[in-house]
């Protein structure tokens, strides 16, 4: 295989090994894929089916992630009885009604 349409250098098997996953998860990748698309053993699977087979398994762990929380009790809040209003603040000094009458008398 030949990265960005032959420009760059040749990439081999190497190159496409994922760091953060290990031996088990690739060779579980590959059978999943062998299985689905019915590839021989001896024949090498294609990126692109390897590519595929990754997106649908991790298609179903989100699939079962959901269905775990939705079975999962959910704990709800009981609203609150008081106003959600903010508390009307003081107002400065120099505004205040009683400051004004203060200096008008």
């Amino acid at each position: 295989m030949i990265r960005g349409r032959g420009q760059l250098y040749r990439v081999d098997s190497e190159d496409y090994a994922w760091a953060g996953h290990t031996e088990e998860f690739r060779s579980m990748i590959e059978l999943r894929t062998r299985d689905y698309f019915g590839i021989a053993p001896d024949q090498p699977v294609h990126v692109n089916a390897w590519a595929a087979s990754h997106r649908a398994y991790w298609r179903e762990q989100e699939a079962e992630a959901k269905a775990l929380a939705a079975k999962a009790p959910k704990s709800r809040k009981k609203p609150s009885k008081k106003s959600r209003k903010a508390p009307r603040r003081q107002l400065a000094p120099q505004f205040s009604c009683e400051l004004t009458e203060s200096i008008s008398n």
